[in-house]
């Protein structure tokens, strides 16, 4: 590379570096070190500005004139990119920002980062050269013990005993010996250095050698169901107004068409070429029989045949589907069924092998808890894919290069998610020191749905950037109103009975935090490498419960004060606990299972009473198949959700009787503060909007139509509820894109 030098100073006209980082500007590209940092075209332009300022304030209204000169977009834009910047920069050894915010004028470089290799960045040369100095002095003093004889060399102790005239004899034989000690030693380092080869031979790694942007159109796309590739043109499943679609792009994201799903709740599932067919299904209801979707239009069953989600083999004469937790083939017709294994877990995300003899599908034993396992088609044998890695249980949703010599998947940690690779050449992976590398993390939050092309020479991958906004949704279609504090991206928020403050889980970073309604006095609650969800405050305002989890583990239910200075944890990781509420005396919590996504847990489901101060627990009468328990405030009611239906049901403590509230299939529920409403929200497909159910009437009625709602938060979206007994829910402020990875898989 031809560097051309400025006239002034010592820095490069097309090179700016600031803290550990290089900004090349032909092409545009971040690296740190040697790695190439992935942005989109904006967001380097944008840092560009900022580094070329060299500390001096870029006013907002510069980004827009230089940045987005070619479009008419909000202060939102700029604030978007600001803080994906920030997340892939990371943090400066003082903890502050590479980018700071100037108020009300712009954003600057922080002084701190203007120096490159700045203080708190350790490096490496200068380490290694200090130890390298440390040896080359230690091996030039001489090896003697002070006051005794000189002890370098044994044939220097023979040379002094043997008489003068004898000294070409030593002279001779110390020869022989010190060639014959060579060439043991000698062939010892030639076999050492041959056996160490072997074990680090030098063997080509895949590399991503660019990123595009493939689609930027930010339309509501699916990052929990496969991409479709049907030769140059990729399928996207979307989601406007409640309704879903197949989104048809070509490679270079122009969109085709949109293709909408024959059935209620369906989504675009899999791809026959011969003839040209599109198969849908409902994946989160095994009952649910699959749909063929014709090139002409038409529409049918495949005999009956349902489960949740199918996969067509390579040779297109085999169909794999996932029901409850049988693995069925069948014919292409859907006839011929037969089970091929019974899994350990509910599962999804089949994907065959390019040759047609295994299956590899992702189990799921509750959020964050989510395994890679092969199938031998020959003999339905299990393997699990990924035993003995730290990432056995937190991956997902895998596919194969066309020519089975790699396998790329999702490591899932719940705040984030990055996209690796398998390597599958037997032949080589004795030589391998590892077989799984990371391809591609950040800078957006989540990578979620890779396939390889069938050249091999390009990856896609959904890119989800996890934001959200709290809203207040008043009765009927009216307009939203923003709770405190602002710019709260929050998946679950509660205020405490005396209204003096609110706790919090954030999104996407899944930490536990209280603060006042302002926003004020702000502190973390949970413990670091810990993921929380729906934290409920206790009718006193000194403790809350709340449900956490170590990736790659159950959720339990853990107690902290509102100080954060007493922890515990009130249930273990085999209980797979869900949400917790207090009585109302504040002396007993009841939860049930986590069951989550449709998905119903090994075992037995009923809801648990626990004595806060004694620890005792007890089964909830009459609780058998229930879940997702929630107490009403003045402690008269339970609410639940029934495990199959997702019926909500109703246990009056006056009468000690049980009964439905509606048939509807609900997500989350949540009491308002008066315990006179249970509010819920519909699953994807129903009548989708948040219901006003009344306890004292058994009335039913829709409170808000929620079809063109963007929700987001962590499966499944919860609700909270204010003071004043107003419904909120967290909606999409980020995006989902498409995105092109070309890539070298040697």
């Amino acid at each position: 590379m031809t560097l051309v030098w400025m006239a002034k100073g010592n820095k490069m006209k097309n090179l700016e570096r600031f803290g550990p980082f290089s900004l090349e500007r032909s092409p545009l590209r971040l690296r740190r070190d040697f790695e190439i940092i992935s942005l989109t075209t904006r967001q380097l332009e944008t840092l560009e500005l900022i580094v070329s300022a060299r500390g001096r304030i870029v006013p907002k209204e510069k980004f827009f004139e230089v940045v987005w000169k070619d479009a008419i977009v909000e202060d939102g834009n700029l604030t978007q990119t600001i803080f994906l910047l920030r997340k892939a920069l990371g943090r400066l050894p003082d903890g502050g920002e590479f980018i700071e915010t100037v108020s009300r004028q712009g954003y600057r470089l922080a002084p701190t980062a203007l120096v490159p290799n700045s203080v708190g960045y350790t490096s490496s040369e200068a380490t290694n050269t200090e130890a390298t100095s440390i040896e080359a002095d230690q091996l030039s003093k001489p090896a003697v013990n002070e006051g005794r004889e000189d002890v370098r060399s044994p044939f220097a102790t023979i040379l002094k005993q043997v008489r003068p005239g004898a000294y070409s004899d030593v002279k001779v034989l110390l020869t022989r010996e010190r060639l014959l000690l060579t060439l043991i030693i000698g062939l010892l380092v030639c076999l050492g250095l041959a056996g160490w080869n072997l074990g680090h031979v030098s063997i080509p790694h895949p590399t991503i050698l660019r990123s595009v942007g493939v689609t930027n159109d930010g339309m509501q796309k699916s990052i929990h169901l496969p991409l479709l590739l049907n030769g140059d043109y990729l399928y996207v499943n979307e989601t406007i107004d409640n309704l879903n679609y197949l989104a048809l792009y070509n490679t270079d994201g122009e969109r085709i068409m949109r293709i909408p799903s024959p059935v209620t709740g369906g989504r675009g599932l899999s791809i026959v070429h011969e003839p040209y067919r599109l198969l849908f299904g409902v994946p989160w209801d095994s009952a649910s029989p699959f749909t063929v979707l014709s090139a002409s239009g038409g529409a049918s069953h495949l005999d009956g045949l349902s489960g949740r989600t199918i996969a067509v083999s390579p040779d297109e004469n085999t169909l794999a589907v996932i029901k409850g937790r049988q693995l069925l083939l069948a014919d292409q017709a859907g006839g011929n069924v037969r089970t091929l294994a019974t899994l350990p877990n509910v599962a999804y995300w089949p994907e065959w092998s390019p040759d047609g003899k295994h299956i590899r599908l992702t189990t799921w034993a509750g959020d964050y808890r989510q395994s890679l396992l092969d199938i031998n088609v020959a003999d339905g044998s299990l393997t699990p894919l990924l035993a003995g890695s730290p990432h056995e249980h937190t991956v997902c949703c895998g596919s194969w290069s066309s020519d089975g010599k790699y396998f790329v998947y999702v490591v899932d940690e719940g705040y984030r998610s990055s996209l690796w690779i398998r390597d599958e050449r037997r032949n080589i992976k004795f030589l391998l020191k590892e077989t799984e590398q990371e391809l591609v993390s950040g800078p957006v939050d989540f990578w979620n749905a890779p396939i390889i092309s069938h050249d091999n020479k390009r990856l896609y991958a959904i890119g989800h950037e996890a934001r959200g906004e709290l809203i207040r949704l008043p009765r009927g279609e009216g307009s939203y109103v923003q709770p405190l504090p602002e710019d709260l991206s929050a998946d679950t928020v509660t205020f405490s009975r005396d209204g003096h403050w609110i706790a919090y889980t954030l999104f996407p970073g899944g930490s536990l935090w209280r603060s006042r309604p302002d926003g004020s006095e702000k502190l973390q609650l949970s413990r670091p490498g810990r993921m929380t969800r729906a934290p409920q405050w206790s009718p006193d305002s000194a403790n809350l419960v709340y449900q956490c989890a170590i990736p790659g583990e159950a959720w339990q239910i853990c107690e902290v004060s509102v100080d954060g200075l007493s922890v515990s944890n009130l249930t273990n990781a085999a209980q797979v606990s869900g949400v917790a509420t207090f009585s109302a005396k504040g002396d007993k919590v009841a939860y049930g299972q986590d069951v989550d996504r449709g998905f119903q847990l090994q075992g037995d489901i009923f809801i648990t009473i626990r004595d806060i101060k004694s620890g005792q627990q007890e089964k909830l009468s009459g609780s058998e198949g229930l879940y997702n328990a929630r107490w009403s405030p003045d402690g008269r009611y339970i609410a639940a959700t029934a495990s199959g239906t997702q019926a909500l049901m109703l246990l009056d403590f006056q009468t000690g009787h049980w009964s439905k509230l509606t048939d509807q299939p609900v997500n989350d529920l949540i009491w308002s503060p008066d315990s006179k409403t249970v509010f819920f929200d519909t699953r994807q497909g129903a009548d989708n909007g948040i219901f006003a159910a009344y306890p004292s009437t058994g009335k039913v009625e829709k409170y808000f139509d929620a079809k063109k709602l963007r929700r987001t938060g962590f499966p499944p979206w919860r609700l909270s509820v204010t003071p004043d007994g107003v419904p909120v829910v967290l909606q999409q402020a980020g995006m989902s894109e498409v995105y092109r990875f070309d890539i070298d898989l040697p």
